[in-house]
C-alpha cells in the first residue's frame, strides 16, 4: 500500500506549473477537504424525535449505511429527494438538518509549529 500512495503522490501534478505538487500542499488539500463548513445535525433531530436510524431507513426508503455516513458527515453531498423524505419523516426543515459552521481552517503559520 505504501508504494501505492507512493506512486499516487507522485503521480500527482499541477496543471498550472506541470510540476509535482509539495506533500505540503497534498496536507493542505485535504485538510481542505475533511474541514467542510456545513454540518450536518442529523442525530440532533433523531434524538429530538426520539426516532432510530433504523426507523428513519425504513420511512423514507435510504440505506442505514447511507444514513449513517449523512449522521456522520462523511458525504459531499444530499439529494434534494433525500433531503426532502428526511425533513418529512423527522417533521422538520432543511435548515434544522444544516449548519453553516464558519470557515476556522488556520493560516500555515498558525497550525502549531514553530515558526
Amino acid at each position: 500500500m505504501p508504494g501505492q500512495v507512493k506512486a499516487f503522490i507522485s503521480g500527482v501534478k499541477d496543471s498550472s506549473l506541470d510540476t509535482p505538487i509539495s506533500i505540503d500542499d497534498l496536507n493542505k488539500i485535504y485538510y481542505d477537504y475533511h474541514n467542510m463548513t456545513i454540518r450536518i445535525t442529523l442525530d440532533v433531530q433523531l434524538a429530538r424525535k426520539k426516532m432510530s436510524l433504523t426507523e428513519l431507513s425504513q420511512r423514507v426508503g435510504v440505506s442505514m449505511t447511507n444514513l449513517s455516513l449523512l449522521k456522520t458527515g462523511k458525504v459531499k453531498a444530499i439529494r434534494f429527494s433525500t433531503l426532502e423524505a428526511i425533513c418529512e419523516a423527522l417533521d422538520c426543515q432543511p435548515g434544522d438538518l444544516l449548519e453553516h459552521v464558519p470557515d476556522n481552517i488556520p493560516s500555515e503559520d498558525t497550525r502549531g509549529e514553530p515558526p
